[in-house]
């Protein structure tokens, strides 16, 4: 008999072992289940603005495609954004915090205000 490994070891991917117990099950779903479903809201509610902007006519449903194309545009700028500031805020938090800088800004937060943002 052949012994499967993981990626990295010698194999190929990682297969499902089994049915997962129902500890590590409500562990997932914990992490996963409100991110689910606040993608699981705005998803509706995308279709709903769209149903409703189908009932107004061509114009309306025209008009609809171009704020959700311009939006959706936006969305690849604000995402790159995103997290450029969260790569580079912790880093800007701690060179704010040291004595020196806080010396020279007048800067009067405590030292461990990265620690608590994070």
């Amino acid at each position: 008999t052949t012994k499967r490994r993981g990626f990295g070891l010698g194999g190929g991917p990682l297969l499902l072992r089994g049915i997962p117990k129902l500890k590590r099950i409500s562990v997932f779903l914990s992490f996963a289940g409100p991110i689910f479903l606040v993608l699981l809201g705005k998803v509706t509610y995308v279709n709903a603005m769209t149903l409703a902007a189908t009932g107004g006519g061509v114009a309306s449903l025209a008009a609809h495609q171009v704020i959700s194309s311009v939006f959706f545009l936006g969305c690849k700028f604000g995402d790159a954004t995103s997290q450029t500031a969260q790569a580079f805020l912790p880093s800007c938090l701690a060179l704010s915090d040291s004595p020196d800088a806080q010396a020279s800004t007048g800067d009067a937060r405590p030292p461990d205000a990265a620690r608590r943002l994070s």
